[in-house]
């Protein structure tokens, strides 16, 4: 009997309870169907999967213990078989695409706020830009009409001295204390500098001198206008008050000098009409956001990547000469092919009937590079190797069209990342080479990374780091499809397919897989597989990393070893050297035969790529 579990108010002891054996056969429930979220017992999944059909997945509950416990000891690494752990692994994948998301949001939302305040920053400068002279001439007749008024006000005291000083004349004589005769600069500082603010603002609300000082006695009276000091007034000793203090002006202001009005400079501010108009549109067109559906991102970054992939696979297509015949030039395929001591070998394989080749020089050891060579366009790279140990962390790129490294680039440092040997590399077709693992020979340690080169500005960086509880070897090929890159070690009946996006690790367990010494990918989804036991070969074999199904393909005895082995339009080419022998297959046909049979350089463990120039 099925028993579906629904969600109630009930306590989750008692519905086990209730619900703990299978009410049709007595048994425990040990089984779960996924589709159905039914709880079986042994009896009733058989009943259960001829009703329901073999697309729905049931699960023994000793089989979920087990994955259960051992999933997160994996690292996260997704069995394609167990329903709960993909689960998981979806989940987090998903979490860390969203994670990525809102920070590529945010660094948008960052963008347009930096924009802005740079604009904001740029107006405010402008805006003081063309306030500046203002401000400055401000400055300059705010200090005339306080000197102005310190002046008058000197003025008003001497006035309301001599008003003072004839009411009474009669009652004493009076006489100025001169240890007190500073009293225009007390007043200024006392009074004056204090309200000034106030009083400029009401000058032009003033229409006369009279309404003006009356608004303002309390700057023009008697207060603060010096000590006096009373005593019977000796003719002899004394100077008459008012002349005293009129004398004491004439010689700070020189009266007979007629002040001139301060002249400043003529502002005039021209606007346009519709200058909000215009600076609207400005603004408008200066920053302009574009909003893609996930969708369209997902068709635009298809078709950018195969633009990509056109542009640095092919040279431009060349006119022919003057006179010429023909209206382009054949396209030439080579395989550039290193050896184990210096230099290379590029073979013409534009015709499989007329093989041709030339030698390359260079000063750089090729061993231990058969996974560590790959092709960009025209350009080959090689990254670490060598017979030395100083060429492991160098790489060079190698100009197939001007026969030459190119200049600048030839056993340069890897910096920023590790080097080695026997580093795994592939092409994503846009962008970028990853590089996987490789073997540190100072250590002899097997590096544990994802690392990759940025095409344009030949920079290096640290990307991904396998988890420490997973066994790293060399990965002896790597390759992009679908967006995902797929690599392998030489052993571990596994492919790792790793999310450059998300940085999310799974794998595709096969138990046919195992001792690979070689393997190519034809860029749909196969992949061919050579394997050793353990030095020999023994086993060939072509497998679809979308359905995870194994093909094995014929083998001829005479085939003892290949470490590098390249597809190109339904051949594959296996590369020996003279030790081992060069290949070929024919999908097609599913034939072996040999080719460059007169190939006198040694190749064991050296790399190869397929190169088309125009």
């Amino acid at each position: 009997m099925d028993v579906s579990i629904s969600d109630n108010n009930n306590s989750s002891d008692s519905i086990i309870n209730n619900i703990s054996k299978c009410p049709t056969h007595n048994k425990q429930f040990k089984f779960i169907c996924y589709k159905c979220n039914e709880l079986l017992c042994s009896k009733c999944i058989n009943t259960h999967l001829q009703l329901k059909g073999a697309d729905h997945y049931c699960q023994h509950i000793d089989e979920i213990s087990s994955n259960l416990s051992s999933h997160f000891k994996e690292g996260g690494v997704v069995n394609s078989s167990d329903h709960m752990k993909k689960r998981v692994d979806n989940l987090w994948q998903n979490i860390n695409h969203s994670s990525n998301s809102l920070s590529n949001l945010e660094q948008k939302e960052n963008e347009i706020t930096k924009y802005y305040a740079e604009l904001h920053e740029y107006l405010r400068v402008e805006e003081l830009r063309l306030k500046k002279p203002i401000l400055a001439d401000k400055e300059s007749v705010a200090h005339n009409i306080k000197d102005s008024l310190v002046e008058l006000q000197s003025y008003f005291s001497i006035y309301s001295w001599n008003n003072h000083y004839q009411n009474n004349l009669n009652k004493a004589n009076h006489i100025i204390d001169n240890n007190n005769s500073n009293c225009f600069k007390e007043v200024e500082e006392k009074s004056l500098v204090s309200q000034i603010n106030e009083t400029d603002s009401s000058l032009n609300e003033r229409q006369s001198l009279l309404e003006f000082l009356e608004e303002n006695s309390d700057l023009f009276g008697m207060e603060g206008v010096g000590k006096v000091q009373s005593s019977r007034r000796d003719s002899k000793d004394t100077i008459d008050p008012i002349l005293f203090q009129v004398y004491q002006y004439n010689e700070k202001y020189k009266i007979e000098e007629v002040p001139s009005p301060f002249l400043i400079n003529q502002y005039t501010i021209t606007r346009s009409d519709d200058l909000d108009e215009i600076f609207g549109d400005i603004l408008e067109e200066s920053i302009v956001m574009h909003i893609k559906t996930p969708e369209e991102a997902s068709i635009e970054k298809r078709l950018m990547s195969q633009k990509s992939i056109d542009e640095l696979s092919q040279s431009m297509i060349q006119q022919s000469n003057i006179g010429h015949s023909e209206s382009e030039r054949i396209k030439k395929t080579y395989i550039f092919s290193t050896n184990m001591d210096e230099g290379a070998t590029l073979i013409d394989i534009t015709d499989p009937n007329n093989i041709n080749s030339e030698s390359i020089e260079y000063f750089y050891s090729s061993k231990y590079t058969f996974n560590s060579v790959v092709s960009v366009g025209e350009f080959v790279y090689v990254f670490g190797g060598g017979k030395d140990i100083k060429n492991q962390s160098k790489y060079f790129r190698y100009s197939t069209k001007d026969r030459k490294p190119v200049k600048g680039d030839f056993r340069s440092e890897i910096n920023g990342v590790a080097g080695g040997r026997s580093i795994s590399v592939c092409f994503d077709g846009q962008n970028y080479i990853y590089l996987i693992n490789g073997h540190d020979c100072s250590t002899n340690k097997y590096h544990r990374r994802i690392d990759r080169f940025n095409l344009k500005n030949m920079g290096f960086e640290k990307f991904y780091s396998f988890p420490e509880n997973q066994d790293q070897r060399n990965h002896v090929f790597s390759f992009f499809y679908k967006d995902i890159l797929y690599t392998m070690m030489d052993h571990g009946h596994k492919i790792y397919a790793f999310c450059p996006d998300t940085k999310v690790l799974s794998h595709l367990p096969n138990k046919n897989i195992d001792e690979i010494c070689a393997a190519c990918t034809d860029g749909a989804g196969n992949l061919y597989i050579l394997m050793k036991n353990p030095n020999n070969v023994e086993g060939f074999c072509r497998l679809n990393i979308d359905t995870n199904n194994i093909e094995k393909l014929q083998l001829p005895k005479d085939i003892e070893f290949g470490d590098s082995m390249l597809y190109h339009e339904g051949v594959i080419y296996l590369i020996g050297g003279k030790d081992y022998k060069n290949h070929t297959y024919s999908v097609e046909k599913k034939q072996w035969s040999t080719f460059f049979e007169n190939d006198t350089s040694i190749r064991k463990m050296c790399g190869s790529a397929i190169v088309n120039i125009n």
